[in-house]
């Protein structure tokens, strides 16, 4: 009998709490955890594969003095306009989405090490993971408790989680 590890596609808006939820399931049921986040970020360093795109697009103003993207200059910039989230997201998610099939792919070619796969994303559906995940969970959190999060964990404005939200 073959056993595979299913892939679980773990989803919730900003300040929901997936990432801790992530963190339960691989500390406690040793499940792989692909943080789609943490990804985005490193191929947005210098000589990663998204960083000359995003620079291209939105311009040296968005670099710090070290030449490295600063995501709160980014941020300001895109959380402006609906159709400007949607330009970040075009040039970055599909280099995403490899490296998560890369990821998946690599750790199933290992046999059954984890209890499962899990990708710990705030856009499953608007990057097309649906496709290869077995299962979706979605984190819910009252828009308040998810406000109060992200202004003590991240030190984000009211002004600013409501524009990511929206």
């Amino acid at each position: 009998m073959v056993v595979t590890m299913k892939v679980i596609g773990l989803t919730g808006g900003i300040g929901s709490g997936k990432s801790r939820v992530a963190d339960l399931l691989q500390k406690e049921f040793s499940a792989y955890v692909i943080y789609t986040d943490d990804i985005a970020r490193d191929q947005m360093k210098q000589g990663g594969c998204s960083y000359e795109k995003v620079v291209k697009q939105f311009g040296s103003e968005i670099l710090d003095d070290s030449g490295e993207i600063d995501r709160n200059k980014l941020a300001k910039i895109i959380f402006q306009k609906e159709e400007l989230v949607k330009l970040m997201n075009s040039l970055t998610h599909p280099n995403v989405h490899q490296e998560v099939l890369r990821q998946v792919k690599e750790v199933k070619s290992k046999g059954k090490l984890y209890s499962a796969i899990i990708v710990e994303t705030a856009l499953l559906f608007e990057a097309g993971y649906q496709n290869f995940c077995d299962e979706i969970w979605y984190v819910h959190a009252p828009i308040a408790d998810r406000m109060k999060r992200l202004k003590v964990s991240r030190g984000y404005s009211e002004e600013k989680i409501e524009s990511i939200i929206r």
